[in-house]
Parts: C-alpha cells; structure tokens; sequence
C-alpha cells in the first residue's frame, strides 16, 4: 500500500467525517452586560477560583470564569462587539 493511497483513504474518512457531524453553539458569552469599559467581577473573589463570571447565553451551560477583577487579562464590558 503506498504512501498516497494511504493519504487519499484518510483523507476521504476525514471528509466523511466532517460531512455528518452535526455543528452547533458551544457556547456564546456577550461581554456588553456591564456598564461600558468596566472591568467584569471575579463572582467568586478569591483569585484563580472558579465562578461563573461571564454567562453562556446559548444555554449549554458553558459559562466564563475571568479568574481575577483587573489588572493582568483585560476583561472589560464593552459596547461594541466585531
């Protein structure tokens, strides 16, 4: 079996693949809940713990923990969005 053919076969699976697979939202955060250029709270307070910060509006329940208030990461409300 040569090279190629090996190529062309995992390359037709990989299509295949992809062509079935249903794609959905994993999640969708909006960063505009806050009052504008404010940063967004660490719910939880303690740095590095967990806390829903920034929540899945899509309903999977994938919500964004900012980790800290402030400072190193820039996770600011803003009021547009690309």
């Amino acid at each position: 079996m040569s090279r190629t053919f090996l190529a062309q076969v995992l390359g037709l699976a990989a299509v295949a693949i992809a062509v079935t697979s249903h794609a959905g939202t994993v999640a969708y955060w909006r960063f505009e809940q806050g009052p504008a250029d404010t940063d967004i709270t660490h719910v939880a307070g303690a740095a590095n713990t967990y806390s829903a910060d920034v929540l899945d509006v899509s309903g999977n329940g994938n919500d964004l923990s900012t980790w800290v208030t402030g400072g190193c990461c820039g996770y600011i409300h803003r009021t547009s969005l690309p």
